[in-house]
């Protein structure tokens, strides 16, 4: 065998080696739709077998829309995972595979002439930065940094709604805010200044009696909390049939909902009981932190 020929079936042999290797690092779910698994894996997905819509749903753990990325240069602890989500679903739309993604956050369409922002960023700011190196690293909604990069490649909405976010916040901080208030009340004298500090505190901001005993004013932080979590609740349900709104009419074979973890498995059971396939995808880097802040929550209720 002349060593032109050894050589060429060699390169061959490395060649299928090496693609092998590559197409063993991904995961094929719904057609040709590939997950990379540096950038995540899927974790769940619905009993369903739907030929007709595929329902992508993203777990995303995201920093307050308030937080500017944009001028504070200090490391955000949401980027990895808001990365691997943009690099996952850029390599999607580049491809045409996917023509539909629902943003969290916000309601109505996303275009060029949305004035909407995220931590800083408009469309606007982020159509001028899309050919910068570090574009997917910027930590903004990723619906609206796909917006910026593809146009009108892309159908970009907003499945949510402003009035029930501010509800779901609400509801998360007064809940959290009568678990500080019972634990207080718990470490400290009641006859201690701290004890009386605490006590005058949760009189005046919960509205009790003046002379509220400290075995009211717990018996009120423990109706406060268990009203707090049902509010919650009730907000994420309402949000989450809003993502479904947002599902039902669309023509997409395969749409994908980029929303917090804690609205995962609600999504998940309202789209599988409208008969839809769909499967839920869990970035590298994500933190389930408001699941865990929930759980802890409805632990304590049920403890009182």
């Amino acid at each position: 065998m002349s060593l032109i020929r050894k050589e060429a079936i060699l390169k061959f042999i490395l060649h299928m080696f090496f693609g092998g290797l590559l197409i063993f690092s991904r995961q094929v779910f719904g057609g040709e739709l590939q997950i990379f698994q540096e950038f995540g894996k899927v974790v769940d997905q619905c009993q369903a077998k739907s030929s007709g819509k595929m329902v992508w749903i993203f777990k995303q753990w995201h920093p307050s829309p308030s937080v500017n990325t944009k001028k504070n240069n200090e490391i955000i602890p949401q980027e990895k995972n808001q990365t691997a989500i943009f690099k996952q679903l850029d390599q999607w739309v580049s491809k045409s595979q996917v023509s539909e993604v629902i943003a969290e956050g916000c309601s109505g369409e996303l275009d060029e002439k949305s004035n909407i922002q995220f931590n800083g960023w408009s469309i606007k700011d982020l159509n001028s930065a899309v050919k910068e190196t570090n574009f997917p690293e910027i930590v903004t909604s990723v619906a609206l940094k796909l917006e910026a990069k593809y146009g009108k490649k892309l159908l970009t909405k907003c499945g949510d709604d402003e009035a029930l976010i501010k509800e779901n916040s609400l509801a998360f901080s007064d809940a959290r805010g009568a678990i500080g208030f019972l634990t207080r009340l718990q470490q400290f004298d009641p006859n201690s200044d701290s004890g009386k500090s605490y006590l005058k505190s949760v009189v005046s901001l919960y509205k009790l009696p003046a002379d509220a005993t400290l075995v009211q004013a717990q018996t009120r932080l423990k109706q406060e909390l268990k009203s707090s979590i049902s509010r919650l609740q009730a907000a994420l349900d309402k949000r989450n049939r809003k993502v479904l709104e947002s599902i039902k009419p669309s023509q997409a074979k395969s749409i994908v909902i980029i929303f917090g973890g804690l609205h995962a498995k609600g999504i998940k059971d309202l789209v599988e009981q409208e008969g839809f396939s769909c499967k839920i995808f869990e970035p590298v880097g994500y933190q389930d932190e408001e699941n865990g802040l929930l759980k802890k929550l409805n632990e304590v209720a049920q403890s009182l």
